[in-house]
């Protein structure tokens, strides 16, 4: 009987080995993530391949069905009427303090 506990305890040990060696990688990994945007070759080649995305569709938008794409236009313009709206709100409030 003594024999399955000891199993039972060399496993949680085992189980513990396990979650150190995954929090030092975690630990590594993240060290050498920080290191890389330290590093200005590798923003400089960062940003110029992200950079030739800017701009280009990802083709999820245009996978949408009518009705959805017809809901996020609305949503954009009605996003636009509001920072109208907004910007109005402040030009009168500078309008008022200016006073």
């Amino acid at each position: 009987m003594t024999e399955p506990t000891r199993e039972l305890e060399a496993g949680e040990a085992n189980d513990a080995n396990v979650e150190d060696v995954e929090e030092g990688k975690k630990k590594k990994g993240a060290r050498l993530t920080a290191e890389m945007m330290e590093d200005p070759k590798v923003l400089a080649a960062l940003q110029s391949k992200l950079g030739v995305r800017v701009g280009s569709s990802s083709g999820y938008i245009e996978s949408l069905p009518a009705c959805v794409k017809r809901r996020i236009k609305a949503l954009k313009k009605l996003h636009v009427e509001c920072a109208k709206v907004e910007a109005q709100f402040y030009m009168k409030v500078y309008a008022l303090e200016c006073m």
